[in-house]
């Protein structure tokens, strides 16, 4: 009998740099056994910045305005497990019965 097993868990943490800065910095750390026995947990951080500029510096229609920029990782799956082909982009599974009329899936690309 076959058990997916899943665990996570999600950090993240604001710092304020000032009145109109602050840097965000975040980490998530997934393990799926669908990853396989030999694939550990995997790691995806993010780093973010966001500056308010002051209302006085802005033109007359506009009252607030924040620039924000972000990177980070997300949802990549292991190596083996890209490289295995099992979990293609675009993969679209479809319900079906087999010969025995057991309910299963089947790629549909």
């Amino acid at each position: 009998m076959f058990e997916w097993r899943g665990r996570g868990v999600f950090a993240m943490n604001r710092l304020d740099l000032g009145q109109d800065l602050s840097l965000t910095t975040a980490v998530r750390v997934d393990g799926r056994s669908a990853f396989g026995d030999d694939v550990g947990p995997q790691m995806y951080p993010k780093a973010a910045m966001g500056y308010n500029v002051p209302p006085s510096v802005l033109p007359a229609p506009i009252s607030n305005l924040k620039v924000r920029g972000a990177l980070g990782m997300a949802g990549k799956l292991p190596p083996k497990v890209r490289e295995s082909g099992h979990f293609r982009p675009g993969t679209r599974w479809t319900p079906r019965t087999n010969a025995s009329s057991r309910p299963g899936s089947i790629s549909g690309s």
